[in-house]
């Protein structure tokens, strides 16, 4: 659950989430 504590803490790479959860819901 590291990437999503990550990604709360970096909401100005609101892209780069977007690609990691679209990856992670794909696998």
């Amino acid at each position: 659950m590291k990437l999503i504590i990550t990604v709360v803490q970096n909401k100005d790479a609101d892209e780069v989430v977007d690609a990691l959860v679209s990856a992670e819901f794909r696998a």
